[in-house]
């Protein structure tokens, strides 16, 4: 495509209201220019970005080759992204709307806090504004408590006064059909990026430099999400819903920041982030942003098992049950003719009906090398109770 230099010059020697584009027309080589050239509307939106890229070379302190580097791999990558193996099932001319509404955003000045309100900088059209969004839910299951569990970073409610640091120029679409939008990153960082559908939908994230990557969800089954870390620039969000769903697609972008303090502490609240069924009694301490650590108050019942929920992730845990410290009766080499009684002691408590699922008794003849005259008795066989102890840090014994 016909590089962009020179390109200020240009537009300053046309008339007032001269509906021409930031490249001659005669000489259009490419769909793009073809598609640019024919419409209006894309030649006005081609003409937004030629002055918006004439501003930010005019700026002071603006690094013009490395503007001009960046703009030439922008166009670049606007053809490739809006070829029809790249743009899915956009129109041509969607595509490069689309593309090219986003460039306008990147090539805007970047608002400084500094700035008084009374003198806003100018800017060739308003970047397009990030609507109000939810907090996306955080990712995998959990370790298994005690042992300290990898919390993820949860995503910036909308409420929460940041930087903005990325845009979506659309963050609904409609599902009858799939689409796609664009996503404008003002500073790179690590980002949640998911969609939200009533049957499922697909996302998948086209850098119009690299290409695709691999999409995540399914259509009719799940919605996608999935956390990346993304530079500056301009990248699209293509979506799959199912065949014949309504409906609108709620589009999210959004920075994340981790849950807990950087110099870790006690959780006083960490239902906000982690359930456990049944509840256990025990204390939640961050060692760190990412790490919370539960500490139960006693030992885990062995074969109870308990349910951790983290972001919508379920994971069921089961203790192991512990072998026994000692055993009754004691070793006799002469057999126990007048055996009734059998008694398992451990170092703490267990769930006896855990333990009575896992028993099973075999009582063989003397000498007791072969199966041959064999009882076996299974949990409905015989009775199994637990003997008191003098204190809870005592052993506990079952008969």
């Amino acid at each position: 495509m016909r590089a962009w230099f020179g390109m200020a010059p240009l537009l300053a020697g046309l008339p007032a209201g001269a509906a021409a584009q930031s490249f001659d027309c005669t000489t259009a080589r490419t769909p793009a220019e073809g598609a640019i050239c024919a419409q209006p509307s894309l030649g006005a939106l081609d003409r937004a970005v030629a002055s918006a890229y004439a501003a930010a070379l005019a700026r002071p302190g603006a690094d013009a080759p490395a503007l001009r580097t960046a703009q030439q791999s922008w166009l670049r990558g606007r053809d490739a992204g809006c070829s029809p193996a790249a743009r899915g099932q956009d129109t041509l001319a969607a595509c490069l709307s689309n593309a090219m509404t986003g460039r306008r955003a990147a090539l805007a000045p970047a608002p400084n806090a500094a700035t008084p309100a009374a003198s806003p900088p100018t800017q060739a059209a308003p970047a397009p504004a990030a609507p109000p969004q939810a907090a996306i839910p955080a990712e995998p299951p959990v370790a298994v408590p005690p042992v300290p569990v990898a919390v993820p970073p949860v995503a910036v409610p909308a409420d929460v006064q940041l930087p903005a640091d990325a845009t979506l120029y659309q963050a609904a679409l409609p599902a009858a059909a799939p689409g796609s939008t664009l996503l404008h990153v003002r500073a790179a960082g690590r980002f949640g990026l998911q969609a939200r559908s009533a049957s499922g939908t697909s996302l998948q994230l086209v850098d119009l430099m690299s290409g695709p990557a691999d999409p995540v969800g399914e259509p009719g089954v799940q919605d996608g999400r999935t956390d990346v870390l993304l530079d500056a620039g301009t990248y699209k969000l293509r979506l799959t819903p199912a065949k014949g769903a309504t409906g609108d697609i709620a589009v999210q972008a959004l920075p994340f920041r981790h849950a807990g303090p950087a110099a870790g502490g006690p959780e006083d609240a960490p239902e906000r982030l982690v359930q456990l069924d049944p509840p256990q009694p025990g204390a939640w301490t961050w060692l760190g942003p990412r790490t919370l650590q539960f500490r139960p108050a006693g030992p885990w019942l062995a074969l109870q098992p308990v349910t951790v929920a983290l972001a919508g992730v379920t994971t069921r845990l089961v203790p192991l049950l512990p072998v026994p410290v000692a055993t009754g009766p004691s070793d006799n080499d002469a057999g126990r003719p007048d055996l009734d009684t059998l008694a398992l002691t451990f170092a703490e408590p267990v769930n006896p009906a855990a333990l009575r699922r896992a028993l099973d008794v075999e009582l063989r003849p003397t000498p007791g090398l072969t199966a041959a005259g064999a009882q076996l008795l299974t949990g409905g066989d015989y009775d199994l109770r637990a003997t008191e102890r003098a204190g809870p840090s005592d052993r506990q014994t079952y008969l």
